[in-house]
């Protein structure tokens, strides 16, 4: 057939249109993405920073390969560098000046626990950072300004190091997490918007005075005065009165110094009597930290002098009531996002542990005291007993027997470096074994339970020693009844489950799930990041749940297990075999039961269904009065066709956003408050790969559109368009569904993002629908349809001799 000669044009303009698409594909490295001069900046690292972990040894060859790095330490996205975190390897001296400068990925620089000195890294230029996390070091000088112009910044600790000078004015509104405490800093703390978010403890134990809210206030120097002048001289007088005036000096100065050590004799003697000279602990808190406590306490309306009764679940140890309780000295053993744990010695010699519960004001005595006597009957050697409980409208106790010898967290990545005593593996499988025993008690006892721990982290892992055996005991767990909204939840481990993530309600498998990943930092030594949980993130990090146990699999798939050891237990040979055997176990505890959080097979079907059903009726029920225009992908070809106006467009993609807004904020009404999910990319699937299948799909779509809609060939067949589409749209979500959710359609993928404030990969689902959109309506308006027919009723019929 000869086709005319704009037909023949338009195709070539296709055709140059998919070469230059493929080509834009096709200009990465043939290493699989391989920047040298990223490897080259990483390289000054290795080459003139000393460190224990042997980088020479683990840094060679190219460090990405797409989406993979076998660095130790680094990880990559589309063959760039995207997170450099090198903790607690004893890194010594100062880093290479400049060296970051051309990593212009990088999002995530995390040393946490070195010994690196000299001047913070210069991270100008780096406008994707995200995260800088230096604490734990020996960085010296200033802040540098140029830290307030990283327009990403999410974190900045710097605490622990010897930093000077002032604290910049940081005003990004991203900023959630700072901390710069532990320094030499001094001045004012600027009072900008983001910096009047973080509370005194992101600046405390600064030397040089720094000062100002949410510190102490600034002092205010009053203003020079000339000098005064000279009295004029007076007569002289008698040599008996200047002895008498000398004798009354000498009289009143002696009377005040008597007077001033009485005083502070009588406030150490009352003191002492009260036994308020409670012992200093290395974070300055003794029982001033109680007083809060008997302040509230007090303020409830109670006679403060009245014995306040404690219900006992424990009746070894000795009897003490709330007054005991406030009048004893306190140390600090931990600061969380449910509250504060503190060290409790009593007047009585006895040691607890106390845990202040923070944000559960709302809680009604009643369910807080059911909840501590179902949590105070549990007995078992794996969990830290609950001795009891204090509730008053404004404060919230639970008392804990104390369990000396610090936790998981502490042993595993605590002192890394000289000098420090590794946990052997003998003691790592003893604690698992131990974790996995509690655990199965309190799934078996709380069978009610949606997450009966619901905060199984490392930090919650108290070990204890004896000899040459380690024993553990669980503590914080049963609080997820307490927290009375999905909101509040998010600070427990289970809050960073997928099953949490994607927005369902949460069983026993985000228990599972938390095991895995404390399985998986006890054998690969790497801290889980406590950030929200992936599908919550804007951008991926480093070290997150999904992203720590990904790496481990990657690592197992490509034949370098060994790589994922932590490097304390790697010597032991011998127990290879049972940290593969508990590798597996873990995967099977975090990857297959991720996988297993999105739809079936059979669930799938269900979805893709239900939407071709949902979009048939759509379709047919509005085809003859707006065209059933229900997608702005579809609007956008029919506007690229000339088939509707500019002006009516823009009616249809208004009408379009607002009503899956409309439809989003119902469902979350209907679900009491659950966040939509929208549409993501499996952790599997690249953006690029996750855009180029939204293309390919649209282009399916809006060409059977065409087909049986749009073209004037079509002739009179009913309801076949609107079947016809919505039979596509099914297909379409059965083959792209589990890889990007297969949107196809902007306005479906907006409402459920804006209303669940959930932007990770959201431009895919406008991009990648109006480019297969646009190519489908280019195709078929210069190829399908050559030329304008003339418009007939019917399909002219086929001559017989055409069979």
């Amino acid at each position: 057939m000869n086709l005319p000669p704009n037909t023949v044009s338009a195709a070539a303009a296709v055709v140059a249109l998919a070469l230059l698409i493929l080509c834009s594909f096709s200009v990465v490295d043939s290493d699989n993405g391989f920047y040298p001069d990223e490897r080259n900046a990483l390289l000054q690292i290795r080459d003139s920073v000393p460190s224990t972990a042997n980088l020479h040894a683990l840094w060679t060859g190219p460090p990405c390969r797409g989406n993979s790095s076998r660095w130790a330490g680094i990880a990559c996205r589309n063959g760039h560098v995207v997170h450099l975190v090198l903790q607690g390897i004893n890194l010594t001296g100062n880093l290479p000046t400049g060296f970051l400068r051309n990593i212009t990925f990088l999002t995530k620089l995390s040393l946490v626990n070195n010994s690196i000195s000299g001047s913070l890294p210069n991270l100008t230029g780096l406008v994707r950072m995200e995260q800088v996390i230096l604490s734990s070091n020996s960085f010296t000088g200033s802040i540098p300004p140029d830290y307030t112009s990283l327009p990403n910044l999410e974190f900045l600790e710097l605490e622990l190091n010897s930093l000077e000078g002032p604290i910049p004015s940081f005003n990004q509104s991203g900023l959630t997490r700072f901390n710069v405490s532990y320094n030499r800093l001094g001045g004012p703390i600027p009072q900008t918007e983001t910096l009047g978010r973080f509370p005194k403890s992101s600046f405390d134990h600064n030397s040089d005075g720094l000062c100002g809210p949410p510190l102490a206030a600034c002092p205010v120097f009053p203003p020079l005065l000339p000098p005064p002048q000279p009295p004029k001289p007076s007569p002289p007088v008698g040599g008996r009165k200047r002895r008498f005036n000398l004798w009354l000096i000498v009289v009143i100065a002696l009377g005040a110094a008597i007077l001033a050590f009485l005083i502070v004799m009588l406030c150490l003697i009352r003191f002492r009597k009260q036994g308020k000279l409670g012992k200093q602990t290395p974070e300055g808190v003794s029982y001033i930290e109680w007083s809060e406590g008997r302040k509230i306490y007090s303020g409830s309306g109670t006679d403060p002098e009245k014995t306040v009764e404690l219900d006992f679940f424990v009746k070894e140890i000795p009897i003490f009531d709330l007054e005991d309780l406030l009048r004893a000295s306190a140390e600090v053993l931990g600061k969380g996002k449910n509250g504060s744990t503190y060290k409790t010695t009593l007047e009585s010699g006895s040691v607890v542990a106390v845990k202040r519960l923070r944000k559960v004001n709302v809680l009604p005595h009643k369910e807080f005291v059911q909840q501590m006597q179902l949590l105070g009957n549990l007995k078992h050697h794996n969990l830290a007993p609950v001795i009891s409980f204090y509730y008053s409208p404004d404060q919230k106790l639970i008392i804990y027997e104390f369990i000396p010898g610090g936790n998981l967290h502490e042993l595993l990545h605590e002192n890394r470096g000289m000098g420090r005593m590794p946990l052997d593996w003998t003691a790592r499988l003893s604690i698992i074994k131990d974790i996995a025993k509690g655990l199965a008690y309190l799934h078996n006892s709380l069978p009610s339970h949606r997450a009966p721990h619901g905060n199984l982290k490392s930090s919650n892992v108290l070990v204890q020693r004896e000899g040459l055996n380690y024993y553990c005991k669980l503590t914080d767990y049963g609080l997820l009844p307490l927290l009375q909204s999905q909101k509040v939840s998010e600070r427990l481990a289970v809050g960073r489950s997928p099953e949490y993530g994607l927005g369902k309600r949460l069983t026993h498998k985000a228990d599972v799930y938390c095991f895995g990943i404390v399985l998986l930092e006890a054998i690969t030594g790497k801290i889980p990041d406590d950030g929200p949980p992936p599908q919550q993130r804007d951008k991926e990090g480093t070290t997150s749940m999904e992203d720590l146990s990904g790496w481990v699999r990657s690592a197992v798939n490509s034949d370098w297990s060994t790589d994922i050891l932590d490097l304390e237990i790697m010597q032991s040979r011998e127990g290879h075999g049972e940290m593969f055997q508990l590798t597996d176990l873990a995967l099977e505890c975090t990857y297959k039961l991720y996988q297993e959080t999105g739809p079936p097979a059979s669930g799938l079907v269900m979805i893709a269904l239900a939407h071709a059903l949902a979009l048939f009726a759509a379709v047919a029920s509005s085809i003859n009065v707006s065209g059933g225009h229900v997608n702005p992908a579809i609007t956008f070809a029919a506007l690229l066709g000339g088939r509707i106006s500019v002006v009516r467009a823009i009616y249809y993609w208004i009408a379009q956003l607002l009503g899956s807004i409309v439809a989003s904020l119902l469902l979350r009404l209907v679900t009491n408050g659950m966040r939509p999910v929208g549409f993501y990319v499996h952790s599997e699937v690249s953006e690029v790969e996750g855009l180029i299948l939204e293309i390919a799909l649209t282009f399916g779509l809006v060409y059977t559109v065409y087909a049986t809609a749009i073209d004037p060939k079509r002739g009179s067949i009913g309801i076949m368009a609107p079947l016809a589409i919505g039979l596509i749209v099914g297909a379409n979500i059965l083959v792209g569904g589990p890889f990007d959710g297969a949107a196809m359609n902007p306005a479906r993928a907006f409402g459920p993002t804006l209303v669940g404030w959930r932007w990770k990969n959201h431009w895919i689902y406008w991009l990648g629908p109006f480019l297969g959109a646009g190519l489908a309506a280019i195709v078929y308006e210069f190829l399908v349809i050559p030329t304008e027919p003339t418009i007939h009723t019917h399909h002219q019929p086929l001559a017989p001799e055409d069979y």
